[in-house]
């Protein structure tokens, strides 16, 4: 009864040595787009319109 119980957890054991086949490719975080002097007028111009 034991036997099935360790040969299992060798297996298990194992499966969590192998290396990935497939790398992951890195993370890339996506970076805001900083605020210029001309998108900061049209924002202004777009919120003056959109209040009246």
């Amino acid at each position: 009864m034991r036997l099935p119980i360790a040969i299992s957890a060798i297996l298990v054991a194992s499966l969590g040595l192998n290396a990935p086949v497939m790398p992951q490719p890195p993370i890339q975080v996506a970076q805001t787009p900083a605020f210029t002097s001309f998108t900061f007028k049209q924002f202004k111009i777009n919120y003056r319109l959109w209040r009246q």
